[in-house]
């Protein structure tokens, strides 16, 4: 049961949104972003552990939902797409959605202190405990801008989400603020790691992992990082052997898990 401060503060979240985040007058995003969404071959490599949804905070609605979210977040599409964002908060932990709050707002600041060229690869990424109809569960939400307004926010998100409860070893929100311009190192601009601590890893190992959950490879990393293909291989063996880690995708899921990156 949601309660009334909770309430109180899923409105203000909305609120601060639509107000900032606006939408364009004109705006034909909508059919072309789900026709690419639904491409079978994209559908078979994300959609298999993950769910991805379209977010419009011009609305505080969705874009689009894959079907995929019954299974992670235990709700069918139709919940969220009649309910929209208010859904989505009313299920997560009230501790995170007070600690994620005033980040949003922090998140704006640094939006509008890149240029208009950097903007599109910015990054918010962040954990956060979620009430699935079986218990609560840990989420990881990746952000990625699509579409930016008149004053340069980004109205649209592509948010892909993911259900890292099997492999976290600490609840509650992990947070994570960067800009990865091709060819340059990511620049973190914002993060909190309640694990940090704990992190087995050093500073160039967690560029390392967060280029691999950015999908590069070896000989990719060498090059974003200025350093050599077998440097970053050596890099890779010992992060393996910190971790304890399978391969490269479980390696990826205990980092974000446990606040690693």
């Amino acid at each position: 049961m949601v309660n009334a401060q909770q309430l109180k503060l899923i409105d203000q979240i909305q609120h601060f949104f639509k107000s900032n985040y606006t939408a364009p007058p004109r705006d034909q995003l909508a059919d072309d972003v789900k026709s690419l969404l639904e491409h079978p071959l994209l559908k078979q490599f994300i959609f298999a552990n993950n769910q991805i949804t379209v977010i419009d905070h011009s609305s505080g609605g969705y874009r689009y939902i894959s079907q995929s979210i019954l299974d992670v977040m235990g709700y069918p599409a139709s919940e969220f797409l009649n309910r929209g964002l208010s859904f989505a908060l009313e299920k997560t932990h009230p501790e995170d959605l007070t600690i994620l709050s005033p980040v949003f707002e922090k998140v704006t600041v640094f939006i509008q202190g890149l240029s208009l060229e950097e903007r599109p690869y910015f990054r918010f990424n962040y954990s956060l405990r979620y009430k699935h109809p079986e218990g609560y569960r840990l989420l990881y939400q990746q952000n990625i801008p699509l579409a930016f307004n008149e004053i340069g926010l980004p109205y649209l998100i592509i948010a892909l989400v993911s259900d890292i409860t099997p492999y976290a070893k600490n609840d509650g929100v992990h947070y994570n603020v960067s800009v990865n311009l091709p060819g340059k190192p990511v620049r973190q601009l914002l993060s909190s790691r309640s694990s940090v601590h704990n992190n087995p890893l050093s500073e160039r190992e967690i560029e390392i992992v967060q280029q691999i959950a950015n999908g590069l490879d070896s000989n990719d990393i060498a090059e974003k990082l200025f350093i050599s293909e077998g440097t970053v291989r050596k890099h890779r063996q010992n992060i393996l052997e910190k971790t304890e880690a399978k391969n490269s995708v479980h390696l990826v899921r205990l980092a974000v898990a446990n606040g690693w990156v």
